[in-house]
């Protein structure tokens, strides 16, 4: 029974994230196109292990996803200051740039901003107990 509710709540939290991106439909449209397995993959921290997905080839592709993201925003930036800056920076200012967009204390601060580090699956299922994640959330915020 505990495998069971520990898989349903980890379907749920993923639900729910697809659900919390809708207010973002260029995101929301992408993700449509990600089967639901690859999503849960995705959200799910390195601490709870999966068998033998590699973490290490999940963060390579991310990485490179990201640099394609910042890139088109950098090119295509709708701040006509930026374009100006753009088109007169040598091609290292601008890995230096684009490098700077995706460091992680950044990446982490954006996640929190728009509530992402609610959905990310951090709570293994260990020796058959399930624990509600979402009940120490709930307990911390309550104490704050």
């Amino acid at each position: 029974l505990s495998q069971i509710l520990h898989e349903l709540e980890r379907s749920e939290t993923i639900h729910n994230f697809l659900e919390h991106c809708s207010q973002w439909p260029i995101l929301s449209k992408y993700l449509d196109e990600i089967p639901f397995g690859n999503i849960t993959i995705a959200m799910t921290a390195k601490s709870c292990a999966l068998g033998d997905i590699s973490y290490d080839r999940l963060e390579y592709l991310g990485d490179a996803v990201l640099k394609m993201i910042h890139t088109d925003a950098l090119i295509n930036s709708k701040d006509e200051e930026l374009r100006r800056w753009f088109h007169c920076l040598h091609e290292g200012d601008l890995t230096e740039l684009r490098t700077a967009m995706g460091s992680n204390e950044r990446l982490k601060d954006i996640s929190k901003a728009v509530g992402f580090d609610y959905f990310i699956l951090t709570k293994p299922l260990g020796r058959g107990t399930w624990e509600p994640s979402g009940l120490e959330r709930y307990v911390m915020d309550d104490v704050r």
